[in-house]
């Protein structure tokens, strides 16, 4: 062990630590002739980036033929950590311990780093250095490369010094976050489920409103529309062409690249809310938005299927520009449309993904006289 006495950031934790720099205490890249025992044709896992989460998981049910992976990838052994080093993967945190592996061998991309503890029982201690705040900062201070494909530096993780207890207090502490932060987790899976549930009453309760009405004792008739039921008998059918007025002649398609060359304050929207800010407009006024096309249609029942837009804003073509009209206002088109399952007038345009034509729109709406 190679203590650093100079160099070192000021630190004010316990005074039995000491300063070393990870490449004293991690092995990078380790030399894949470590699998020469093994036949071409045997199988290992393998790793794209995807396969890595950001929370330590990791999905190791994907393998190849040793011999279609031995160049041009990263390799790993069992107990290994595996390190993202390019945006956005790093700033996402993906980092995980390696286990358990097909023939206790995986390669991975070449984004990924891989690290290796001198000993064995320290990786679970390691892993949650290299997620904390102070060496992510370190790290993503180092990183070079244009644009969105910034890298870290190896050179960066190898001389970052870092403050280690001996190695029976590093176990300690990782038995220690292993039990808490599974206690975290577990804690945000149920407000995850809660959160779910209070969605789908929201829009359950959105829905009973706009097409029952607030009085449960009201009378009711048939609507004629199946997919409609039945509603109060004093509510009349509007078609939704004299209902509300659809004004997409004003959508303004501009990609990406372009938005970056006229930044501005005006707000551009696509169908589930805004993209970006720019520096002109094509709308003025009260409008709500119906997605066009995309795959938010099949999640109704937790996510809004309108958007309200106000004032000096631009809309791309992604998106149906609606307004109130002779017979339902605005605020009413939001609230109708936005728990909407509009699944009878989708049209399929490949795998989970659909289109609402504007002449697809829903022929009858109900709206209080």
């Amino acid at each position: 062990m190679t203590v650093i006495q100079d160099s070192a950031p000021a630190y004010t934790g316990p005074d039995t630590w000491q300063a070393i720099r990870l490449k004293f205490e991690l092995l990078m890249n380790a030399s894949s002739s470590e699998v020469s025992h093994l036949s071409p044709d045997s199988d290992v896992t393998f790793l794209p980036m995807e396969a890595i989460g950001v929370n330590g998981e990791l999905d190791v049910s994907r393998t190849r033929k040793l011999e279609d992976v031995r160049a041009g990838y990263t390799y790993l052994a069992d107990g290994d950590i595996a390190l993202a080093k390019i945006t956005p993967c790093f700033e996402n945190g993906k980092c995980a311990i390696v286990t358990p592996l097909v023939n206790s061998v995986a390669f991975a991309t070449t984004e990924v780093l891989p690290l290796r503890p001198r000993d064995g029982e320290d990786a679970k201690f390691f892993y949650y250095l290299l997620v904390s705040e102070p060496f992510r900062s370190a790290a993503e201070a180092s990183m070079y490369g244009a644009g969105g494909q910034k890298r870290v530096p190896d050179s960066s993780v190898a001389n970052h010094v870092a403050y280690l207890p001996a190695r029976e207090v590093r176990r300690s502490i990782a038995r220690f976050l292993d039990r808490e932060t599974a206690r975290i987790d577990a804690l945000i899976d149920k407000q995850k489920k809660l959160i779910e549930l209070l969605k789908e009453k929201r829009q359950a309760l959105i829905s009973q409103a706009v097409t029952k009405g607030l009085d449960p004792d009201v009378p009711m008739k048939d609507s004629g529309v199946e997919w409609f039921g039945r509603v109060p008998a004093h509510w009349k059918v509007v078609a939704f062409r004299f209902a509300y007025k659809v004004d997409n002649k004003h959508r303004t398609p501009i990609d990406r690249n372009t938005r970056a060359e006229m930044p501005g304050d005006f707000p551009y929207y696509g169908p589930t809310g805004v993209l970006d800010y720019i520096s002109l407009y094509s709308l003025d006024g009260d409008y709500f938005l119906i997605g066009e096309d995309g795959d938010h249609f099949l999640k109704f029942r937790i996510k809004p299927m309108t958007v309200r837009i106000m004032g000096k804003v631009s809309v791309n073509n992604h998106a149906h520009v609606v307004s109130g009209g002779a017979f339902c206002t605005t605020d009413w088109g939001e609230l109708s449309f936005e728990c909407l399952d509009v699944a009878p007038w989708l049209i399929r345009q490949g795998v989970g993904r659909y289109k609402l034509r504007k002449e697809a729109l829903p022929e009858n709406l109900w709206a209080e006289k």
